[in-house]
């Protein structure tokens, strides 16, 4: 839900309420709760858990911040519940174009998760669980400072380019591209 309402928030070509959702609610939360659900039961599943109540809490902010969007953009045709009744007509309806479009990505979405888990659960079957642990912090840490520039030009990247495609102007899209 988080993820979809910060793309729909992108759309209106604004990022800064997705990255401040995403990229610094949600990790600052998650790391506040973990810390004090650590303090309280000394377990490591803590970390599980705050990181489900972080997204827990992001999900009113995110759509609180959408649904402000959507009323400053669409006026006084904008109402919560014709948003959630079309949301929900289209659900229900199961659009067969977009289902078979989205089906493969989300395929696409599993495995590339799967491979990029591999090294952890392959290690996981090797050595002790705390050296795992590390390594995945690690790991993390490493991703995290090296996908930086990549995810803030991604993030206004695809904005721009369904902007331009919106207007038919394929050649912007190759120069921005």
């Amino acid at each position: 839900v988080v993820r979809v309402a910060a793309e729909l928030s992108r759309g209106f070509h604004v990022t800064k309420y997705a990255v401040l959702v995403e990229n610094f609610f949600i990790p600052f939360t998650v790391l506040i709760l973990f810390i004090l659900f650590y303090l309280f039961n000394k377990q490591f599943d803590s970390v599980v858990y705050a990181f489900i109540f972080a997204h827990l809490l992001a999900v009113p902010l995110i759509l609180k911040i959408l649904g402000k969007q959507l009323q400053r953009n669409m006026g006084p045709a904008w109402s919560k519940k014709l948003f959630i009744k079309g949301c929900m007509e289209g659900a229900l309806k199961g659009d067969r174009a977009l289902v078979s479009y989205s089906l493969p990505l989300f395929l696409t979405g599993i495995t590339g998760l799967l491979i990029n888990s591999t090294d952890i659960l392959l290690l996981g079957h090797f050595v002790v669980m705390d050296q795992v642990g590390i390594y995945g912090a690690a790991l993390t840490l490493a991703a995290l400072f090296s996908s930086v520039l990549i995810m803030s030009v991604n993030s206004i990247f695809a904005p721009m380019v369904a902007s331009q495609h919106g207007r038919k102007n394929m050649d912007n899209i190759a120069h921005l591209y």
